[in-house]
């Protein structure tokens, strides 16, 4: 059933995307299901040189917002992101390369857009163990200001 449900959606918002229809679609499934996939347009690419947005490791001697302290175990933080190291202020999304310096225990690192609330099921970004330095690289939604939530499991700087 999940194989099948899924073959339907997957055909349905091919068949809107190769008409350009992006107003989104509602299919009805069986069992009385309905299921709202909703393809958004797509948005440009801009590439940037790389930049270095935030660096919470004391040393580093990033000014606040995006410098000390390090994150804090289970307390999200916001950072700006829109209109910062060559961001345009209208960017929906970002490429990000987020890592993981020195944790003080197993964890992970998790985002969502600024100004979300604190999603229900964490999506791990990068999984790490106590003083490793971990990288992944994630695409991620910005909020509404142009920011960004990162939240980690347990206390650790971020580069």
């Amino acid at each position: 059933m999940i194989r099948k449900l899924t073959l339907v959606v997957a055909l349905a918002c091919l068949s809107l995307l190769m008409a350009g229809d992006f107003r989104g679609v509602e299919a009805q499934v069986q069992d009385s299901y309905l299921l709202d996939a909703l393809p958004s347009p797509p948005i440009a690419f801009v590439a940037i040189e790389p930049c270095r947005l935030a660096d919470t490791r004391a040393a580093a001697g990033f000014p606040d917002p995006f410098g000390p302290p390090a994150l804090v175990a289970e307390t999200p933080r916001v950072f700006p992101v829109a209109g910062y190291c060559g961001i345009p202020n209208t960017a929906l999304a970002v490429a990000v390369n987020m890592t993981a310096v020195a944790p003080g225990g197993n964890g992970f690192l998790s985002a969502w857009p600024g100004g979300d609330p604190v999603p229900a099921q964490l999506t791990a970004r990068v999984n790490y163990g106590p003083g490793q330095v971990i990288a992944n690289a994630t695409v991620e939604a910005l909020g509404a200001m142009g920011d960004l939530t990162i939240y980690s499991k347990a206390a650790t700087d971020l580069v």
